[in-house]
């Protein structure tokens, strides 16, 4: 099994173009040692974003990211993994949303990472940034099926067809 590093973390997915972060709680194990997002196979994340827009996940990992950029889509973790015998602590959110003021709306993939991010990082938020909970696309969420995750998930195209999100474009 892989030693962390101290502070280990993923670094953001976002551009100029990302209007909408995702952000996932904590990157797991698997994600750390491949440097990838949501690379449980178990995870849904991919089938569900790409499901968004009737489409299949694309290989190699680098088309995924490609696709969540052209669809104005920013991807992170509340959290980030500390050292051996240190836990998780939290990421700069502050200092990311600053550094991209063109975020309108945080979508939390899960209920685990809206609290993480309610206890680290809420208060002092710009209250002009909109906030969602969607359903966790964890393989570990079984009380829906696939489909009712898009379905719920589709709160994400929505909001970005919204001539709201196109202004800022």
């Amino acid at each position: 099994m892989p030693r962390w590093t101290m502070n280990s973390s993923l670094d953001p997915t976002v551009d100029c173009k990302s209007r909408v972060l995702i952000l996932g709680d904590v990157p797991g194990k698997l994600s750390l040692a491949r440097r990838q997002y949501y690379a449980n196979p178990s995870n849904q994340f991919w089938k569900i974003i790409f499901g968004i827009w009737g489409s299949r996940p694309a290989e190699p990992y680098e088309h995924r990211i490609a696709f969540l950029l052209e669809k104005r889509i920013a991807l992170w973790d509340v959290l980030k993994v500390g050292g051996e015998g240190c836990g998780p602590s939290p990421n700069n959110l502050y200092g990311f949303l600053r550094a991209h003021p063109h975020i309108i709306h945080i979508f939390f993939n899960g209920k685990e990472a809206k609290i993480l991010f309610e206890n680290s990082a809420a208060p002092g938020l710009d209250p002009s940034i909109g906030l969602g909970l969607l359903p966790s696309s964890s393989g570990m969420n079984t009380h829906l099926t696939l489909d009712q995750k898009i379905d719920a998930w589709m709160a994400i195209r929505k909001l970005l067809d919204t001539s709201d999100v196109r202004r800022f474009d």
